[in-house]
C-alpha cells in the first residue's frame, strides 16, 4: 500500500459503545499508531462496517507492517477479540 490508504471492513457483533481499537506496528513490533475506530452498527450488539483512513507519509519508515483491530472488555480491559492484516508500505 502507499502510505495513504483506507482499511475497511466488516465485524458480526458490534463492540461496546461501537468501539474498535486499531494498532499499526512495524516488523519489529514498533508502535507507528495507535486509536479508536468506530464501527458503524444499527443496533447495540449487531453486525456493523468500519472504514479507517491511515496517512503514514510522514512516518520514516517503509516495509512490512501489521494493522491490528482489537475489541477489549469493558469490565476489566482484556482482550474479547482481535484480527490482523500485514501489509507492505511503500
Amino acid at each position: 500500500v502507499s502510505c495513504s490508504f483506507t482499511a475497511a471492513g466488516d465485524i458480526t457483533i458490534a463492540p461496546f459503545e461501537n468501539t474498535l481499537v486499531y494498532r499499526i506496528l512495524t516488523a519489529e513490533g514498533k508502535m507507528l499508531e495507535e486509536g479508536p475506530l468506530m464501527v458503524d452498527a444499527p443496533d447495540l450488539g449487531a453486525p456493523g462496517t468500519f472504514a479507517l483512513t491511515v496517512n503514514l507519509c510522514a512516518q520514516d519508515y517503509r516495509g512490512p507492517i501489521r494493522l491490528e483491530f482489537w475489541d477489549f472488555s469493558a469490565a476489566d480491559g482484556s482482550p474479547l477479540a482481535m484480527d490482523a492484516v500485514y501489509l507492505l508500505l511503500r
